[in-house]
């Protein structure tokens, strides 16, 4: 069989396009040809849409809407006619940022993630009323693997700004500490408590923070010597690197050197590959060390190395 005849498939079945789809991994060019019509269809109908659009949405979540129908029709429907206008355009990229601006606004509103998922696949119910009767299935393919890519890009862009957010928060946070005086601090770093002995131990961490050695951390199981190996890191000052956590007690003993240091394919049987080993492949700033050390009366011994 020849590859053109490969591409093709059996008779019954749509021919398989050469390639990779070069829209997100789904779209070919040919799908957004083939929905020009409809998409000048949803612009010139796009009111009536919307109001369709919102009734199933007050159907479908009732009094735990987010959004009032002033606040949806404001956000959804001059971004219909702008979506819509970049597809028409066939430029992609226009839309994909546009989709992405209506992540992060939708995020910025505090509108859950399940909501929204729920709320495209009823735009897509309400866009399909305008559809021509006599549309063929290879239209609504092209338009499901449009409203798949809508999601991606709002999911997407909706948990970067959600992060970003919190690590702004969190950093307000840790300011708002700092300015603390050492004897009014309840939290420090992911470690709480209003002790005397907590706000020793918050002056030693800070005091450790500023140390370029390699620092013992000695204490029962359960005590939170990895919150404190974590806080050391945390309170270093300037730009950090990853931290890294190693229970050298899981790597069997004729291992580890490899697995911190790396090893060629050929000086190991079985490797596939070469390894580069955890030093160079995660390029961490500090690794806290867990290890049995029977001199230390059995108990868990962590190392926190910056």
């Amino acid at each position: 069989m020849s590859e053109k005849d490969a591409l093709k498939g059996p008779a019954s079945m749509k021919p398989v396009l050469p390639g990779a789809p070069r829209h997100f991994h789904l779209l070919w060019d040919d799908d957004i040809e083939q929905l020009r019509d409809i998409f000048s269809i949803i612009l010139e109908r796009s009111e009536e849409i919307i109001h369709h659009w919102y009734q199933l949405y007050v159907l479908h979540f009732g009094d735990a809407r987010s959004l009032s129908e002033i606040e949806f029709t404001r956000i959804f429907e001059p971004g219909l006619r702008r979506n819509k206008m970049a597809l028409l355009d066939g430029d992609m990229d226009l839309y994909a940022a546009q989709v992405i601006h209506l992540g992060e606004l939708l995020a910025e509103r505090r509108v859950p993630l399940e909501e929204i998922i729920a709320s495209l696949h009823l735009f897509e119910e309400s866009a399909q009323t305008v559809f021509p009767q006599d549309s063929p299935t290879k239209i609504d393919t092209s338009f499901d693997k449009l409203s798949h890519v809508r999601i991606i890009l709002l999911v997407s862009a909706y948990f970067r700004s959600n992060s970003a957010a919190a690590g702004e928060r969190i950093a307000a946070l840790e300011r708002e500490a700092a300015r603390l005086s050492h004897n009014a601090r309840t939290r420090f770093h992911g470690l709480v408590g209003g002790s005397p002995v907590m706000r020793r131990l918050y002056s030693r961490i800070e005091a450790a923070g500023a140390a370029r050695e390699a620092i013992l951390i000695v204490g029962d199981k359960g005590t939170g010597k990895e919150l404190v190996a974590r806080a050391i890191h945390e309170s270093r000052a300037g730009d950090r690197g990853p931290f890294v956590a190693i229970n050298c007690a899981a790597i069997p003993a004729g291992l580890i050197d490899g697995e911190l240091f790396g090893y060629k394919r050929e000086a190991l049987n079985g490797a596939a590959a070469d390894y580069m080993g955890l030093f160079r492949q995660r390029r961490a700033e500090s690794f806290l060390w867990t290890k049995s050390a029977r001199s230390l009366r059995k108990r868990r011994t962590r190392f926190y190395v910056c």
